[in-house]
């Protein structure tokens, strides 16, 4: 078993006795048993968000990709006759590339 030690403020320690007194039990023993609670929260809400994620993962990578389309159709809507430009020369091939 292993020790803490951590700091309080007053109100904090009188709030913790407290509790403690109402529900029966030493302020460590309480302290214990919020801790297992807390790490059994998290590890259920850890593990159901995992199983959501993966449950929709495919769903997900739709909506994403519906979304990139939808914003690249939003943009080239906006190409106009006025707007658009001719080609532009960039010079010579440096590398690898075919045009």
């Amino acid at each position: 078993m292993s020790t803490l030690t951590f700091q309080l403020t007053e109100v904090q320690a009188d709030r913790l006795a407290a509790a403690a007194r109402e529900v029966g039990v030493p302020v460590e023993e309480l302290l214990r048993k919020l801790t297992d609670e807390f790490l059994e929260r998290k590890n259920s809400f850890d593990d159901a968000a995992k199983y959501v994620l993966k449950k929709n993962a495919e769903l997900y990578r739709r909506l994403a990709v519906t979304h990139q389309r939808s914003s690249l159709d939003k943009l080239l809507a906006r190409i106009t006759d006025e707007n658009k430009h001719a080609e532009t020369e960039t010079g010579p091939v440096v590398g690898q590339e075919v045009w």
